[in-house]
């Protein structure tokens, strides 16, 4: 089995032509998906498209340096799992220049720091089916010879080390060989900058996740909890499943004597970009959503006022700093005296099932924020008032269940299939609904990468 390593090798001095090709694209072939002033400006905005990209050409600059590893291989060894040789075979070209000693164990060879590193390694070769870089000496009469080698598993129980010398002592080699071997040493070189660059995109990854894992706990403090939202709405059930560590999007709640508020608010985007805004209209309704405002203003009104508000803070008036963002929220006043519930929407519906009956309860077509659209005294949601028995179901939700793919066809879920969830599910009690809708979700899921935010809000009017 090991001599068929060398068929191809054996037969000449020369490599092929055909060879020579291979080794030239393996060495040279460094295309990637951005330009140098693309990455620049990528690495600048702190771009995670970045630090992909390094850590695909870091991972195939592993794979073409193992491949060139094994077509310029010196020495072939086969070994157990204790590092024990079975057997070895030599190139006849370099057995000509060197005597190589015969080789018992490679682990008394090794240039690691302990012999449980490489212990280690080849545990891990044999148990993932990976390739490491290992460094070996061996100690002649004359001559001392480093190997630069790659490590392979060759089936449950024992590994191959292609290897070729990379030491200085080594004498020249005319041809086309000596200027591979030139550039295997150059390689080499590049090899160990890969890895120190890999060493700090690793450190500066964990840095930022240790960044957003603390504005998680930050955002979760400053948002509500979903226990003082049922000791409000007794029936009812918050369904909340960030992306990411911290969320684009967000609920709102307050009671004021006789009126209780609740608005579901979906912030442009997902992640730290999603939940600057989210903090930022958290504290845009606190200022707008005040006792006073609510007790003499429609939500269409306080709506107009939030976008306003969020249009000016993000300079929207600015063509040169403009900044596309904004929400889409559902904004609810509902009046226990009189049992009405005040609703208006941007981009968002209100779902409500009334003796038997699902109702859908649409927003306007109008965002907040994201742009401007006309002067204040012009700009207008409406306002739907409904009267509503204590028993009705009422549901608001963020586009991101909606928008999940999924199922045997990877379609999105839709409106039709959360509007056939909320008939057949309505009557039960909402701490059931909640374990349901998420069931549904997950199922929906399966494998699939979540696509955004998650936030189902369902209640009932019951204080």
């Amino acid at each position: 089995m090991l001599e068929r390593h060398w068929q191809t090798y054996k037969k000449s001095n020369k490599i092929s032509v055909k060879k020579n090709q291979i080794i030239y694209e393996l060495i040279h072939s460094r295309k990637s998906f951005f330009s140098k002033e693309e990455k620049i400006k990528l690495i600048k905005t702190g771009s995670t498209l970045a630090n992909a990209e390094l850590a695909f050409e870091n991972k195939l600059f592993e794979e073409k340096y193992y491949s060139l590893l094994k077509l310029l291989a010196d020495i072939i060894l086969l070994i157990d799992n204790k590092g024990n040789v079975i057997k070895s075979t030599v190139c006849e070209e370099y057995q000509q220049e060197y005597t190589i000693p015969t080789i018992e164990s490679i682990s008394n060879h090794v240039n690691e720091d302990s012999s449980c590193v490489f212990a280690s390694k080849i545990n891990q070769t044999l148990k993932n089916h990976r390739s490491y870089i290992i460094n070996f000496t061996l100690h002649g009469d004359d001559t001392t010879n480093t190997f630069e080698a790659v490590m392979t598993p060759y089936n449950e129980q024992r590994c191959l080390i292609h290897a070729v010398d990379i030491s200085k002592s080594q004498p020249k080699i005319q041809g086309t060989e000596n200027t591979l071997r030139q550039e295997l040493r150059e390689l080499s070189k590049e090899k160990g900058l890969l890895e120190l660059s890999n060493q700090k995109l690793i450190s500066r990854n964990r840095d930022l996740i240790d960044s957003i894992s603390y504005a998680k706990k930050i955002q979760r403090a400053i948002f509500p909890e979903p226990k003082a939202f049922q000791k409000i709405f007794i029936d009812s059930f918050i369904l909340f499943t960030p992306k990411d560590m911290v969320s684009g999007d967000m609920y709102w709640f307050e009671r004021y004597e006789d009126t209780t508020v609740l608005a579901v608010v979906d912030c442009t985007g997902h992640g730290v970009p999603g939940a600057f805004i989210a903090v930022l209209a958290y504290s845009l309704l606190n200022k707008i959503l005040s006792e006073k405002n609510v007790q003499f203003k429609q939500p269409s009104e306080l709506l107009s006022e939030l976008h306003f508000e969020l249009t000016n803070i993000l300079n929207h008036d600015k063509s040169l700093t403009e900044v596309k963002d904004g929400m889409d929220i559902s904004l609810c006043l509902i009046n226990q005296g009189h049992n009405i519930l005040y609703f208006s929407g941007a981009f968002h519906n209100l779902y409500r099932v009334t003796e038997g009956s699902l109702q859908i309860v649409k927003g306007d077509k109008l965002t907040v924020g994201g742009g401007n659209y006309g002067k204040k005294e012009m700009f207008r949601f409406t306002t739907k008032a409904i009267h509503y028995d204590s028993q009705d179901a009422f549901y608001l939700t963020s586009d991101g269940y909606l928008d999940q793919f999924g199922g045997e066809k990877d379609k999105k879920f839709l409106s039709k299939r959360f509007r056939n969830m909320i008939e057949e599910n309505y009557q039960k009690p909402m701490v059931d609904q909640v374990k349901i809708f998420e069931n549904q979700y997950n199922n929906w899921k399966g494998d699939n990468e979540q696509v955004d935010d998650i936030l189902v809000v369902g209640f009932k009017c019951k204080f």
